[in-house]
């Protein structure tokens, strides 16, 4: 799974799973994550920007990291200002998107 190679942004995608509802009794969170290889893995997003996104994902306290993944708007905005490259947060409204189907079993 490409999502094993970013460890910190393998924390805030199963935050926002995790406070979405996203990983239940119907879709693991082993299926979950690997349902994010066509986000990591599509056409556009490049393998240095998501180093860059991910290291700085990792410096983030559980505080803030929480909040960039399942805070208000704002909140969540103003810790992806202290992004180096802010626009790189938006792949998180791509995991947020990643929903299961429930009704797959």
């Amino acid at each position: 799974m490409i999502i094993d190679r970013f460890p910190g942004i393998r924390r805030i995608a199963l935050e926002i799973a995790y406070d979405n509802g996203m990983i239940n009794r119907y879709q693991s969170q082993s299926v979950w994550l690997s349902s994010l290889d066509e986000v990591l893995g599509a056409d556009g997003v490049d393998e240095a920007d998501l180093r860059v996104l991910d290291e700085w994902c990792l410096t983030l306290s559980d505080e803030d990291a929480e909040t960039l993944a399942a805070g208000e708007q704002t909140e969540m905005e103003e810790v992806a200002a202290r992004c180096p490259r802010p626009d790189l947060c938006g792949i998180f409204n791509d995991i947020f998107e990643q929903r299961p189907d429930l009704d797959q079993r």
